[in-house]
Protein backbone atom coordinates (compact mmCIF):
# COMPACT_ATOMS: atom_id res chain seq x y z
CA UNK A 1 0.00 0.00 0.00
CA UNK A 2 2.83 2.35 0.81
CA UNK A 3 5.38 2.52 -1.80
CA UNK A 4 6.88 -1.79 -1.67
CA UNK A 5 10.31 -3.32 -1.86
CA UNK A 6 9.95 -6.06 -4.27
CA UNK A 7 12.97 -8.76 -4.17
CA UNK A 8 13.15 -10.79 -7.43
CA UNK A 9 14.56 -14.24 -7.24
CA UNK A 10 15.24 -15.58 -10.53
CA UNK A 11 15.77 -19.44 -10.89
CA UNK A 12 14.69 -20.82 -13.69
CA UNK A 13 11.28 -18.70 -12.94
CA UNK A 14 10.42 -15.48 -12.15
CA UNK A 15 8.68 -15.32 -8.40
CA UNK A 16 7.73 -11.97 -6.98
CA UNK A 17 8.08 -11.67 -3.42
CA UNK A 18 6.36 -8.48 -1.37
CA UNK A 19 9.20 -7.91 0.96
CA UNK A 20 8.47 -5.46 3.05
CA UNK A 21 5.61 -2.86 2.86
CA UNK A 22 5.92 0.63 4.34
CA UNK A 23 3.68 0.32 7.41
CA UNK A 24 5.96 -2.40 8.23
CA UNK A 25 9.34 -0.80 7.83
CA UNK A 26 7.60 1.93 10.67
CA UNK A 27 6.61 -0.63 12.66
CA UNK A 28 10.16 -1.54 13.13
CA UNK A 29 11.92 1.94 12.80
CA UNK A 30 9.03 2.82 15.61
CA UNK A 31 9.96 -0.42 17.65
CA UNK A 32 14.07 0.05 17.26
CA UNK A 33 13.71 3.86 18.41
CA UNK A 34 11.11 2.73 21.45
CA UNK A 35 13.70 0.68 22.73
CA UNK A 36 16.59 2.79 22.59
CA UNK A 37 14.99 5.91 24.15
CA UNK A 38 13.90 3.16 27.36
CA UNK A 39 17.41 1.56 26.91
CA UNK A 40 19.35 5.11 27.66
CA UNK A 41 16.86 5.80 30.43
CA UNK A 42 17.37 1.87 31.90
CA UNK A 43 13.00 1.66 31.72
CA UNK A 44 11.57 -1.70 30.57
CA UNK A 45 11.34 -1.65 27.13
CA UNK A 46 8.90 -4.49 26.53
CA UNK A 47 5.43 -2.38 27.35
CA UNK A 48 6.77 0.81 25.32
CA UNK A 49 7.13 -1.93 22.71
CA UNK A 50 4.03 -3.20 23.07
CA UNK A 51 2.61 0.32 22.97
CA UNK A 52 4.96 1.45 19.60
CA UNK A 53 3.53 -1.56 17.84
CA UNK A 54 -0.59 -1.16 18.48
CA UNK A 55 -0.54 2.67 18.18
CA UNK A 56 0.89 2.87 14.72
CA UNK A 57 -2.54 3.19 12.29
CA UNK A 58 -2.70 3.74 8.54
CA UNK A 59 -2.58 7.05 8.88
CA UNK A 60 -1.10 9.61 11.15
CA UNK A 61 -4.10 11.40 11.97
CA UNK A 62 -5.78 8.02 13.69
CA UNK A 63 -2.31 7.47 15.51
CA UNK A 64 -3.01 11.12 16.81
CA UNK A 65 -6.59 10.23 17.52
CA UNK A 66 -6.46 6.98 19.08
CA UNK A 67 -3.45 7.92 20.91
CA UNK A 68 -5.16 10.56 22.86
CA UNK A 69 -7.20 7.76 24.20
CA UNK A 70 -4.19 5.22 24.81
CA UNK A 71 -2.58 7.44 27.18
CA UNK A 72 -5.41 7.90 29.50
CA UNK A 73 -6.65 4.55 28.98
CA UNK A 74 -3.15 2.78 30.08
CA UNK A 75 -2.67 4.91 33.08
CA UNK A 76 -6.08 3.56 34.04
CA UNK A 77 -4.76 0.33 33.92
CA UNK A 78 -1.63 0.54 35.41
CA UNK A 79 -3.23 1.84 38.62
CA UNK A 80 -5.53 -0.45 38.60
CA UNK A 81 -3.27 -3.52 38.48
CA UNK A 82 -0.97 -2.17 41.48
CA UNK A 83 -4.36 -1.84 43.55
CA UNK A 84 -4.97 -5.34 42.92
CA UNK A 85 -1.60 -6.71 42.94
CA UNK A 86 -1.34 -4.62 46.56
CA UNK A 87 -4.08 -6.38 47.75
CA UNK A 88 -4.60 -10.04 46.45
CA UNK A 89 -0.51 -10.56 45.17
CA UNK A 90 0.51 -12.11 41.84
CA UNK A 91 -2.47 -13.59 42.16
CA UNK A 92 -5.08 -15.20 39.63
CA UNK A 93 -7.81 -13.23 41.34
CA UNK A 94 -5.44 -9.82 40.23
CA UNK A 95 -5.36 -10.68 36.81
CA UNK A 96 -8.90 -11.11 36.88
CA UNK A 97 -10.04 -7.92 38.26
CA UNK A 98 -7.34 -6.05 36.69
CA UNK A 99 -8.74 -6.93 33.13
CA UNK A 100 -12.37 -6.63 33.83
CA UNK A 101 -12.31 -2.99 35.81
CA UNK A 102 -10.04 -2.10 33.48
CA UNK A 103 -12.26 -2.58 30.26
CA UNK A 104 -14.93 -1.05 32.59
CA UNK A 105 -13.47 1.93 33.09
CA UNK A 106 -12.23 2.05 29.33
CA UNK A 107 -15.81 2.04 28.54
CA UNK A 108 -17.26 4.21 30.83
CA UNK A 109 -15.11 6.94 30.01
CA UNK A 110 -15.19 5.95 26.31
CA UNK A 111 -11.66 5.14 26.14
CA UNK A 112 -12.28 2.51 23.56
CA UNK A 113 -9.47 2.83 21.35
CA UNK A 114 -7.41 2.55 24.88
CA UNK A 115 -8.94 -0.81 26.10
CA UNK A 116 -6.17 -3.43 24.46
CA UNK A 117 -3.19 -1.42 25.08
CA UNK A 118 -4.72 -0.68 28.28
CA UNK A 119 -5.88 -4.60 29.47
CA UNK A 120 -2.67 -5.68 28.11
CA UNK A 121 -0.38 -3.46 30.35
CA UNK A 122 -2.60 -4.19 33.07
CA UNK A 123 -2.00 -8.09 33.36
CA UNK A 124 1.21 -7.36 32.30
CA UNK A 125 2.53 -5.72 34.68
CA UNK A 126 1.47 -8.09 37.80
CA UNK A 127 4.06 -10.51 37.73
CA UNK A 128 6.68 -7.63 37.14
CA UNK A 129 5.88 -5.17 39.90
CA UNK A 130 7.73 -7.31 43.23
CA UNK A 131 6.57 -5.01 45.60
CA UNK A 132 7.50 -1.77 44.54
CA UNK A 133 4.09 -0.89 43.45
CA UNK A 134 4.11 2.88 42.95
CA UNK A 135 7.49 2.74 41.28
CA UNK A 136 5.97 0.26 39.04
CA UNK A 137 3.00 2.72 38.41
CA UNK A 138 5.47 5.65 37.65
CA UNK A 139 7.64 3.84 34.93
CA UNK A 140 4.36 2.10 32.88
CA UNK A 141 3.17 5.41 32.51
CA UNK A 142 6.91 6.77 31.24
CA UNK A 143 7.14 4.07 29.02
CA UNK A 144 3.52 4.01 27.74
CA UNK A 145 4.06 7.89 26.58
CA UNK A 146 7.37 6.80 24.97
CA UNK A 147 6.03 4.02 22.75
CA UNK A 148 2.90 6.58 22.10
CA UNK A 149 4.62 9.38 21.47
CA UNK A 150 7.69 7.54 19.39
CA UNK A 151 5.22 5.87 17.04
CA UNK A 152 2.97 8.58 16.21
CA UNK A 153 6.03 10.81 15.51
CA UNK A 154 7.68 7.87 13.27
CA UNK A 155 3.94 7.67 11.38
CA UNK A 156 3.64 11.70 10.78
CA UNK A 157 7.20 12.20 9.59
CA UNK A 158 8.43 8.62 7.91
CA UNK A 159 7.23 7.45 4.83
CA UNK A 160 4.07 9.06 4.81
CA UNK A 161 1.12 7.47 2.96
CA UNK A 162 0.21 8.50 -0.46
CA UNK A 163 -3.24 6.73 -0.60
CA UNK A 164 -4.45 9.15 -3.97
CA UNK A 165 -2.46 6.91 -6.50
CA UNK A 166 -3.87 3.64 -4.99
CA UNK A 167 -7.23 5.17 -4.81
CA UNK A 168 -6.75 5.97 -8.90
CA UNK A 169 -5.65 2.42 -9.73
CA UNK A 170 -8.64 1.33 -7.57
CA UNK A 171 -10.85 3.44 -9.63
CA UNK A 172 -9.76 2.79 -13.10
CA UNK A 173 -10.43 -1.04 -12.17
CA UNK A 174 -13.89 -0.18 -10.37
CA UNK A 175 -14.48 1.12 -14.01
CA UNK A 176 -14.29 -1.67 -15.60
CA UNK A 177 -15.79 -3.55 -13.11
CA UNK A 178 -18.80 -1.89 -13.48
CA UNK A 179 -18.91 -2.18 -17.12
CA UNK A 180 -18.34 -6.20 -16.52
CA UNK A 181 -21.48 -6.57 -13.80
CA UNK A 182 -23.84 -4.38 -16.08
CA UNK A 183 -23.31 -6.21 -19.42
CA UNK A 184 -23.40 -9.55 -17.40
CA UNK A 185 -27.07 -8.42 -15.71
CA UNK A 186 -28.61 -6.76 -18.91
CA UNK A 187 -28.06 -10.45 -20.79
CA UNK A 188 -29.47 -12.37 -17.45
CA UNK A 189 -32.50 -9.70 -18.07
CA UNK A 190 -33.20 -9.80 -21.30
CA UNK A 191 -32.42 -13.54 -21.54
CA UNK A 192 -35.65 -14.70 -19.16
CA UNK A 193 -35.16 -17.80 -16.80
CA UNK A 194 -31.19 -16.57 -16.71
CA UNK A 195 -29.68 -16.98 -13.25
CA UNK A 196 -28.50 -13.69 -11.71
CA UNK A 197 -26.31 -15.71 -9.18
CA UNK A 198 -23.22 -14.69 -11.01
CA UNK A 199 -23.47 -11.11 -12.05
CA UNK A 200 -25.04 -10.94 -8.29
CA UNK A 201 -21.16 -12.42 -6.70
CA UNK A 202 -19.49 -10.09 -9.04
CA UNK A 203 -21.31 -6.98 -8.09
CA UNK A 204 -21.07 -7.85 -4.52
CA UNK A 205 -17.87 -7.81 -4.39
CA UNK A 206 -18.24 -4.31 -6.39
CA UNK A 207 -19.55 -3.06 -3.49
CA UNK A 208 -16.96 -4.31 -0.88
CA UNK A 209 -14.41 -2.65 -3.49
CA UNK A 210 -16.17 0.48 -3.55
CA UNK A 211 -16.05 0.70 0.23
CA UNK A 212 -12.57 0.16 0.77
CA UNK A 213 -11.61 2.99 -1.93
CA UNK A 214 -14.12 5.57 0.33
CA UNK A 215 -12.60 4.35 3.20
CA UNK A 216 -9.35 4.96 1.38
CA UNK A 217 -10.41 8.53 0.58
CA UNK A 218 -11.25 9.38 3.93
CA UNK A 219 -7.46 8.32 5.12
CA UNK A 220 -5.74 10.50 2.62
CA UNK A 221 -8.54 13.34 3.54
CA UNK A 222 -7.54 12.80 6.86
CA UNK A 223 -3.74 13.03 6.21
CA UNK A 224 -3.84 15.69 4.24
CA UNK A 225 -4.42 17.62 7.45
CA UNK A 226 -1.11 16.74 8.99
CA UNK A 227 0.89 17.16 5.47
CA UNK A 228 -0.32 20.40 4.40
CA UNK A 229 2.89 21.18 2.68
CA UNK A 230 1.93 18.94 -0.48
CA UNK A 231 1.39 20.55 -3.88
CA UNK A 232 -1.40 22.00 -5.30
CA UNK A 233 -0.92 19.40 -8.35
CA UNK A 234 -1.49 16.78 -5.39
CA UNK A 235 -4.27 18.12 -4.06
CA UNK A 236 -6.08 18.74 -7.04
CA UNK A 237 -5.42 15.04 -8.24
CA UNK A 238 -6.65 13.88 -5.01
CA UNK A 239 -10.26 16.26 -5.37
CA UNK A 240 -10.36 14.60 -9.05
CA UNK A 241 -10.19 10.96 -7.99
CA UNK A 242 -12.49 11.67 -4.92
CA UNK A 243 -14.94 13.27 -7.25
CA UNK A 244 -14.90 9.95 -9.65
CA UNK A 245 -15.07 7.75 -6.50
CA UNK A 246 -18.38 9.67 -5.88
CA UNK A 247 -19.99 9.45 -9.34
CA UNK A 248 -18.69 5.82 -8.92
CA UNK A 249 -20.96 5.67 -5.91
CA UNK A 250 -23.59 6.56 -7.65
CA UNK A 251 -23.74 4.21 -10.51
CA UNK A 252 -23.12 1.75 -8.18
CA UNK A 253 -26.59 2.62 -6.52
CA UNK A 254 -28.07 2.51 -9.55
CA UNK A 255 -26.61 -0.73 -10.81
CA UNK A 256 -28.71 -2.00 -7.55
CA UNK A 257 -32.27 -1.21 -9.51
CA UNK A 258 -31.16 -3.68 -11.81
CA UNK A 259 -31.53 -6.52 -9.33
CA UNK A 260 -34.74 -5.57 -8.52
CA UNK A 261 -36.41 -6.08 -11.41
CA UNK A 262 -37.49 -9.64 -12.18
CA UNK A 263 -37.08 -11.08 -15.61
CA UNK A 264 -39.92 -13.08 -16.09
CA UNK A 265 -41.69 -10.04 -15.50
CA UNK A 266 -39.83 -7.81 -18.67
CA UNK A 267 -42.53 -7.29 -21.53
CA UNK A 268 -40.21 -6.21 -24.13
CA UNK A 269 -40.52 -6.84 -27.88
CA UNK A 270 -38.01 -7.65 -29.93
CA UNK A 271 -36.71 -4.50 -31.36
CA UNK A 272 -37.36 -2.86 -27.82
CA UNK A 273 -35.03 -5.42 -26.41
CA UNK A 274 -32.42 -4.61 -28.83
CA UNK A 275 -32.59 -1.20 -28.25
CA UNK A 276 -32.18 -1.66 -24.15
CA UNK A 277 -28.77 -4.06 -25.41
CA UNK A 278 -27.39 -1.87 -27.57
CA UNK A 279 -27.47 0.91 -25.27
CA UNK A 280 -26.29 -1.10 -21.94
CA UNK A 281 -23.46 -2.22 -24.39
CA UNK A 282 -22.57 1.62 -25.40
CA UNK A 283 -22.89 2.21 -21.38
CA UNK A 284 -20.13 -0.30 -21.13
CA UNK A 285 -18.01 0.56 -23.72
CA UNK A 286 -17.35 4.06 -22.63
CA UNK A 287 -16.87 3.29 -18.56
CA UNK A 288 -13.96 0.82 -19.85
CA UNK A 289 -12.51 4.05 -21.55
CA UNK A 290 -9.62 6.28 -20.19
CA UNK A 291 -11.90 9.28 -20.89
CA UNK A 292 -15.38 8.51 -20.89
CA UNK A 293 -16.01 10.29 -24.54
CA UNK A 294 -19.63 9.59 -25.40
CA UNK A 295 -20.13 9.71 -28.84
CA UNK A 296 -22.86 10.62 -31.00
CA UNK A 297 -24.08 6.97 -31.55
CA UNK A 298 -24.62 6.79 -28.20
CA UNK A 299 -26.75 9.29 -27.95
CA UNK A 300 -29.17 8.42 -30.94
CA UNK A 301 -29.07 5.24 -28.51
CA UNK A 302 -30.29 7.34 -25.62
CA UNK A 303 -32.96 9.55 -27.95
CA UNK A 304 -34.33 6.27 -28.71
CA UNK A 305 -34.33 4.81 -24.92
CA UNK A 306 -35.65 7.80 -23.73
CA UNK A 307 -38.76 8.15 -26.22
CA UNK A 308 -39.11 4.02 -25.37
CA UNK A 309 -39.44 4.92 -22.00
CA UNK A 310 -42.02 7.78 -21.99
CA UNK A 311 -44.29 5.35 -24.19
CA UNK A 312 -44.25 2.74 -21.60
CA UNK A 313 -44.88 5.05 -18.94
CA UNK A 314 -47.81 6.20 -20.43
CA UNK A 315 -48.99 3.04 -21.11
CA UNK A 316 -48.78 2.09 -17.06
CA UNK A 317 -50.42 5.63 -16.71
CA UNK A 318 -53.65 4.23 -19.10
CA UNK A 319 -53.67 0.90 -17.20
CA UNK A 320 -54.26 2.52 -13.58
CA UNK A 321 -57.94 2.65 -13.09
CA UNK A 322 -59.13 4.01 -9.30
CA UNK A 323 -60.53 0.66 -8.31
CA UNK A 324 -57.51 -1.09 -9.02
CA UNK A 325 -54.37 -0.82 -6.98
CA UNK A 326 -51.15 -1.27 -10.07
CA UNK A 327 -47.91 -0.31 -9.56
CA UNK A 328 -46.97 3.04 -11.36
CA UNK A 329 -43.71 1.61 -12.28
CA UNK A 330 -43.62 -1.82 -14.51
CA UNK A 331 -40.50 -3.93 -14.39
CA UNK A 332 -39.77 -2.51 -17.72
CA UNK A 333 -40.27 1.48 -17.01
CA UNK A 334 -37.42 0.61 -13.84
CA UNK A 335 -34.72 -0.95 -16.51
CA UNK A 336 -35.67 1.53 -18.79
CA UNK A 337 -35.30 4.27 -15.85
CA UNK A 338 -32.23 2.67 -14.82
CA UNK A 339 -29.91 3.28 -17.93
CA UNK A 340 -31.13 6.68 -18.17
CA UNK A 341 -30.25 7.85 -14.73
CA UNK A 342 -27.08 5.62 -15.60
CA UNK A 343 -26.39 7.71 -18.65
CA UNK A 344 -26.87 10.96 -16.76
CA UNK A 345 -23.79 9.93 -14.51
CA UNK A 346 -22.18 9.32 -17.46
CA UNK A 347 -22.52 12.68 -18.99
CA UNK A 348 -20.83 13.88 -14.96
CA UNK A 349 -18.41 11.60 -15.58
CA UNK A 350 -17.64 13.41 -19.46
CA UNK A 351 -17.92 16.72 -18.03
CA UNK A 352 -14.99 15.99 -15.03
CA UNK A 353 -12.78 14.68 -17.61
CA UNK A 354 -13.24 17.73 -19.73
CA UNK A 355 -12.90 20.02 -17.38
CA UNK A 356 -9.58 18.77 -15.59
CA UNK A 357 -8.05 18.54 -19.10
CA UNK A 358 -8.83 22.05 -19.28
CA UNK A 359 -6.89 22.71 -16.09
CA UNK A 360 -4.26 21.17 -17.07
CA UNK A 361 -3.79 22.76 -20.68
CA UNK A 362 -4.28 26.17 -18.48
Amino acid sequence: MLGKVWVMITKKKKWNIQFIGGRVLKTGIAVFLTAVICRLFGMMEAFAVITAIVTLEPTAASSIRKGAQRLPASIIGAALAMGFAYVFGPSPMSYTLAAVFTIFACTKLKLQDGTLVATLTAVAMIPVSEGHYFYSFLERVGTTTIGLSVSTLVNLTILPPRFSTLIAERNETLFTNTANVLKQRTDELLEQGSDKKNSQYLFRNLQKDLEKSIQLSYYQKEEMRYHKRRNEKDKRFFTFEQRQLHLLEKLIYHFSQLYSIDANNLDLKENERNIVQETALSIAVILEGQHFHIPVSHYHLIDELDELFWHRRDEVEEDITPKKHQHRFSEDVILLFTLLSIHDELESLEDLHHHENDEDKA
